[in-house]
């Protein structure tokens, strides 16, 4: 029954987990985990160009003229910018057509710098029109590629690039398709995708291609492996890019804020053309009102000025020829273009402004006008030589990714660390994970989660229901629910690896709930059944104990110090006859023993069994206390007084027709204590000699006329100071050699009055005499406690047996010690 209940509450649990299959809450739980890891390596041949709001502040309203961006890329091909990436939209014609064919212009400076990648998008169920895609397809598809069961890279129906002059003057297309989840976080991408059955790259993907000089792509459902050909320095190798179950790659952001990523914003560049159009024009000013006619002798700049622009327009003349013939007319371009700066710095360095003032003839307003052109030029020199050498460094040799992030602009998604991102970082984070060689992280497929899930909640069911106690049961539930966090956690730290954490731990917090609330429910019925059945033999106490550890309930014993106590009424039989109706016997009977019953449970004793009208009940166990024998004395303290009580109300009552009298012995020793019986009937009882003397003293009490209690003198060691007692013989037991005093229990200490204390202390001299055989001092001792106390039977005894000695002394062997050897 325990293995099916297991086995339904690990199935429900699993079950609902699994509606956590199409949450993000998975995705949410791998932000969390990322964020734990170091920040990817961001490499300094990476540069983000930035349309930034200064940017667009200072050019205008976005988006720009296309002569901007036709500037801005020719610039950074000028300062050596190995691969320009415009993530921008091309997929209408400019506005300004009209006025300037800006198109033509841009598209001359993509052509010129033949390191160009623009975007296209892959889309599905669109009829496309004026676009080349056939140019496209057969250009830009992925070569070497080679695909093994792949079945998750998703294919589109048609491709949708920017404007044809674009598309094919670029190096280089590719696809930006990048959609966040249902919560708005951008957090992976696909890099390759399918159109007509042929790969195609994401825009970046395709620019890493180039830029680690691949030489063969494979790919599989699983992962994308790069072939890194052989160098100098490293042997042929391959660069494993693993995919999740629908082809993306997770993005591993650098924990930082965008614009704390490498970059230069799109103004610093584009001023770099607008400072060379200002010295250009006030060149060309200069040689208009004679500057250089009065400088003849220095090398004027007016010419190297001429060839710059003489060199641009032949650049720009070069478009439709063959790539090294762009190739050379560019780098006669670069050559008059050093030579223009060179010639400058020389002009400026000369004493041509000195040889100019000196022929104003100290005319103050021409020397001023020749101050302030030599001034202007001077410093705009000086601001683009600076904004060169600053751009210069940063882009040189990198892969510039130019795309908009000015607040104004719509181009954003959210990541793990920042609300608003601007989507053109993907490209950068891309770049930066796969040039550096970074461990792609990646999550397996939801149904590696579930196994895990089943595993864990089907362990979690069998230890529950080996372990004992709602404490422990707890703690390993918690146990379990931790290590279904923990678990996936150190995996991914280890392997970067994300197994997924909710089914597991919804499972396993579902399962540890189900199973915790049947125990408690179960607990709830065997608990009332134990208090039902047990709470007039046990104490609270020991069916509390019973209840947590329901296995105590199962045959065998253990040898405990502890105390046994018996219980009888004087004369019960004479009670029964002359309460000749058996229902009146009975209630009266049931009085009797739920008044001592209750006494012993509240001093934490258990009932052993009742026999008629005995009680036989143990202290010290199930539940040990170390005062077991002091408990045991109180209770038979308390009893008797109850008695007393007890005998008032049923005499008035007439519930019985004389006054009842309870005879107790309590002896303390090694008792086995256990579960005795069958497997099917068992009870809870004691046995050994120990438990027999108890039984024995109860008896004793009719010899000696006791007032109803006789301890043993284990008991009496037991119990200290706690109670005032007199001492009777010593006494051998049948089957033990060695006598033993038996003691009279009186009262407890604080509750015996200083008479009692007396007539104790008088008794205890008697019988010192009565043992040294001076039977008259003994019998004048005992006569007067008498006359104090006339109920007190024992020493009328102590006195007849004095008579008796005296007449008839003891043999002179004689040990003083009394054989019992019946009760």
């Amino acid at each position: 029954m325990k293995k099916k209940t297991s086995i339904i509450v690990c199935s429900t649990a699993l079950l609902l987990s699994c509606l956590f299959i199409f949450t993000s809450v998975d995705k949410k739980i791998c932000d969390l985990f990322m964020m734990t890891n170091k920040n990817i390596k961001e490499n300094e041949k990476v540069v983000l160009i930035n349309i930034d709001d200064s940017s667009i502040e200072k050019l205008g309203s976005f988006p720009w003229t296309r002569d901007i961006y036709a500037e801005t890329v020719l610039v950074l091909r000028e300062l050596g910018a190995k691969n320009i990436v415009l993530d921008l939209n091309f997929v209408d014609e400019s506005p300004y057509k009209s006025l300037i064919d800006y198109d033509d212009f841009l598209k001359n400076a993509i052509k010129v710098c033949q390191n160009v990648s623009v975007p296209t998008v892959m889309v599905n169920d669109r009829i496309l029109e004026n676009y080349d895609v056939n140019y496209i397809k057969q250009n830009f598809e992925i070569k070497n590629i080679e695909a093994v069961n792949d079945t998750v890279t998703p294919e589109y129906d048609s491709i949708w690039p920017c404007i044809d002059v674009f598309s094919k003057a670029a190096a280089n297309n590719g696809f930006v398709n990048a959609e966040a989840d249902a919560d708005g976080s951008l957090r992976r991408t696909h890099l390759i995708s399918k159109c007509d059955g042929k790969y195609y790259g994401q825009l970046m993907f395709n620019i890493l291609l180039k830029e680690l000089n691949v030489s063969k792509v494979k790919v599989s459902n699983d992962k994308i492996i790069l072939t890194i050909p052989a160098t100098e320095e490293k042997e042929e190798y391959d660069y494993i890019i693993k995919r999740d179950s629908e082809g993306s790659v997770i993005l591993n952001y650098v924990n930082k804020d965008f614009f704390d990523y490498n970059n230069v914003t799109a103004w610093n560049v584009y001023r770099i053309k607008l400072l060379e159009n200002d010295i250009v024009q006030n060149i060309l000013q200069m040689e208009d009102e004679g500057f250089f006619d009065y400088t003849a002798s220095f090398h004027s700049p007016y010419d190297a000025c001429e060839e710059f622009i003489k060199a641009k327009d032949a650049l720009f003349a070069k478009t439709d020829g063959a790539t090294d013939e762009i190739e050379l007319a560019f780098d006669e371009y670069q050559d008059a273009k050093n030579n223009f700066y060179e010639t400058i710095n020389e002009y400026l360095a000369s004493a041509a402004q000195e040889l100019l003032i000196e022929l104003a003839d100290k005319d103050q307003e021409t020397i001023d006008y020749i101050n302030d052109y030599f001034d202007v030029i001077n410093s705009q020199y000086k601001e683009l030589v600076d904004s060169r050498s600053a751009v210069e460094k940063k882009v040189s040799g990198a892969v510039c990714i130019m795309g908009t992030c000015a607040s104004s602009t719509t181009d954003y998604s959210m990541t793990l660390y920042q609300k608003r991102y601007p989507n053109v970082g993907v490209h950068y984070i891309l770049a930066n994970m796969i040039l550096n060689g970074e461990s792609i992280i990646y999550d397996l497929p939801w149904h590696v989660s579930l196994i895990f899930a089943l595993l864990l909640s089907a362990a979690l069911a069998f230890v529950f229901e080996k372990v004992n106690g709602v404490g422990k049961k707890i703690l390993f539930g918690v146990l379990f629910i931790v290590a279904g966090i923990l678990i996936p956690f150190v995996v991914f730290k280890i392997f970067n690896v994300y197994t997924g954490v909710v089914i597991p731990f919804v499972s396993i917090a579902l399962t540890f709930i189900f199973l915790i609330a049947i125990f408690i429910i179960a607990v709830s019925k065997e608990k009332i059944f134990l208090q039902s059945a047990f709470g007039r033999y046990l104490s609270p106490k020991v069916i509390d104990s019973y209840i947590k550890n329901p296995d105590s309930l199962k045959l065998g014993g253990q040898k405990l110090w502890m105390t046994a106590m018996f219980t009888d009424i004087r004369g019960f039989s004479t009670i029964s006859e002359q309460l000749d109706n058996p229902e009146r016997l009975v209630a009266l009977l049931n009085k009797y023993l739920t008044k001592m019953s209750d006494i012993i449970l509240e001093n934490g004793g258990t009932i052993d069994k009742y026999e008629g009208d005995a009680i036989i009940a143990f202290f010290g166990a199930p539940i040990y206390y170390e005062d077991h024998a002091v408990r045991a004395c109180r209770a038979a303290v308390q009893m008797k007084k109850a008695e007393a009580e007890l005998n008032e109300e049923i005499l008035a009552s007439g519930e019985c027709p004389c006054e009842i009298f309870t005879r107790i012995g309590i002896n303390t020793g090694d008792i086995v204590v256990g579960n005795m019986g069958t497997n099917n009937k068992m009870n809870y009882t004691m046995m050994g000699n120990a438990v027999n003397l108890a039984s024995r003293l109860e008896g004793v009490n009719k010899q000696y006329d006791t007032r109803g209690i006789l301890i043993s003198e284990a008991t009496q060691k037991e119990i200290g100071t706690n109670f005032a007692l007199r001492a009777l013989d010593k006494v051998r037991v049948v089957g033990v050699k060695t006598p033993l005093r038996i003691f009279e229990l009186i009262d407890e200490t604080e509750f015996t009055s200083d008479e009692q204390w007396a007539l104790i202390e008088k008794w205890h001299k008697a019988l010192s005499q009565y043992e040294k055989r001076e039977y008259e001092k003994a019998k004048k001792l005992f006569d007067s406690i008498c006359r104090a106390d006339k109920k007190d039977e024992t020493a009328k005894l102590y006195s007849a047996r004095c008579t008796k000695l005296i007449k008839n002394p003891p043999p002179a062997k004689w040990d003083g010690v009394f054989n019992l050897q019946s009760k």
